[in-house]
């Protein structure tokens, strides 16, 4: 017998490329995360399957469009089962592209519904609905096991629970395959929009505005979570249940710095609040 090969969980092996899913309402930003990820990562793909890339059509990306799962494709565009056998292909690890992007689990599930319900004569039955819950999970792993960076975006749905609560949640099929989905990556966010009042310290005038924030924990009915790595020490984690902002490599960021980086960034922080806070106190006075 050939002796297994001892490896170590501080490897290269163990420290592979970001899996993420990134779900938010429509206009909130997901599908310019692929231009944050490709300024941070390097050379990025994204694969299509909405008509939301006016957005970033001021950058010069990659992309590929589908509009079927396995049927007949529109003009110009895949069938996204093709698409799954293209990026294990030689010819794609040729491009040596460092980061794809789905934009969107939400689209492309729906395409594998409603193909799948067509299979089955349109008579709804539970072979029929392990088929497409099958079909989206197989999808995602695909994905996520390349040895890439990964960005999978979705909508947000929301779901009352026997008990009356909301809950938020990737939009990619029911609840049970939501929750397998999500179980798939290291890294669940949720994307959403709150109001905050601002004051201008010169006039003490307050206005509303609308600010970006990254759910990365359970809370307030999102579900959400951050792997971040275990070390040694007194280390908190660096990626907080919420956090204000509209781009999610700042997060990861966040988790690259080193313990002196990160705290010389919690201390600006503070400062920061200490001086906005006398600035306003000022104006008021």
């Amino acid at each position: 017998m050939q002796p297994p090969t001892i490896k170590k969980t501080s490897g290269s092996e163990v420290k592979t490329a970001l899996k993420t899913l990134l779900y938010a309402d429509a206009g909130w930003g997901k599908t310019t995360q692929a231009v944050f990820m490709e300024k941070k990562y390097g050379k990025t793909l994204i694969l299509s399957g909405e008509a939301g890339l006016n957005s970033i059509s001021n950058h010069d990306m990659d992309y590929v469009t589908f509009s079927s799962y396995k049927d007949e494709p529109k003009p110009n565009t895949s069938r996204l089962h093709d698409l799954q056998d293209w990026i294990l292909s030689d010819d794609f690890q040729k491009i040596d592209y460092k980061c794809i992007v789905l934009d969107s689990l939400t689209e492309a599930s729906s395409l594998i519904r409603d193909e799948v319900r067509k299979e089955h004569g349109n008579k709804p039955n539970p072979v029929m609905w392990g088929d497409i819950k099958n079909a989206t999970l197989g999808l995602v792993k695909q994905i996520r096991d390349l040895p890439l960076h990964v960005l999978v975006t979705a909508l947000r749905q929301t779901n009352n629970d026997e008990n009356g609560a909301t809950h938020y949640g990737p939009a990619c099929g029911g609840v049970s395959t939501q929750n397998e989905v999500m179980g798939v990556f290291d890294f669940v966010f949720g994307g959403t929009k709150k109001p905050v009042t601002a004051t201008d310290p010169a006039t003490g005038n307050s206005h509303l505005m609308s600010v970006h924030h990254v759910m990365a924990g359970e809370q307030d009915g999102w579900k959400a979570k951050a792997r971040e790595p275990l070390t040694v020490g007194k280390r908190r984690r660096r990626i907080r249940p919420e956090t204000r902002t509209g781009n999610i490599t700042a997060l990861f960021d966040d988790l690259e710095m080193s313990d002196e980086q990160w705290q010389q960034k919690v201390d600006a922080i503070q400062k920061q609040r200490e001086q906005h806070a006398k600035q306003t106190e000022g104006a008021k006075q």
